[in-house]
């Protein structure tokens, strides 16, 4: 199997046609995942692919068309295992501060490279990732109360409150607009 692919990441690489045979394997998976990705998987096979690309650019076989300064390479695993955390631990109560300890970093420096890589701060992507997990739950016919408990909220009004500040509609709201045929 050849896959070639033409890889453009601005602002800072650009590389000809990628035909490493491990590369173009990882990058074809990469973006299956991301095709077929729900909202948590999609930030994590977007920290891949940007690791990939750091790779790529530190592979001196390929030729590069602008320079880059790969000093950055393993730079990203931070990002990536702070991800990994959040997702395994949903249910539970997370300060920045814990994350940022996490991975050696004060709480203001952690937030300013958090956002500048994902777009949002660390609080609001922790929020979203509850309230992905409570639609997980809420499908899985899981009730508002159950479903503030499991992911540790302090009470079922909380969660509403929360849920409805992401997502412009209550739980029990959206429950109904999934359940509710078209």
């Amino acid at each position: 199997m050849k896959f070639e692919a033409h890889i453009s990441w601005v602002p800072c690489l650009t590389l000809p046609a990628v035909t490493r045979f491990r590369h173009a394997r990882e990058l074809a998976a990469l973006v299956t995942r991301w095709n077929a990705a729900g909202h948590l998987d999609k930030a994590r096979s977007q920290l891949e692919l940007a690791s990939l690309f750091l790779e790529i650019a530190a592979d001196s076989r390929y030729e590069r068309v602008t320079p880059l300064a790969v000093r950055a390479s393993g730079r990203t695993q931070w990002l990536l295992d702070t991800i990994d955390h959040i997702a395994q631990r949903t249910e539970e109560e997370i300060s920045v501060a814990d994350l940022a300890g996490r991975v050696h970093m004060g709480p203001d420096h952690f937030t300013r490279l958090f956002r500048a890589k994902m777009g949002l701060t660390p609080l609001l992507y922790l929020q979203r990732a509850k309230v992905e997990k409570a639609k997980m739950l809420l499908q899985q016919g899981l009730s508002c109360k159950q479903t503030s408990t499991e992911l540790g909220y302090r009470s079922p009004a909380h969660f509403s409150h929360a849920f409805k500040r992401l997502t412009n509609t209550t739980p029990s709201q959206w429950v109904r607009t999934i359940r509710e045929p078209a």
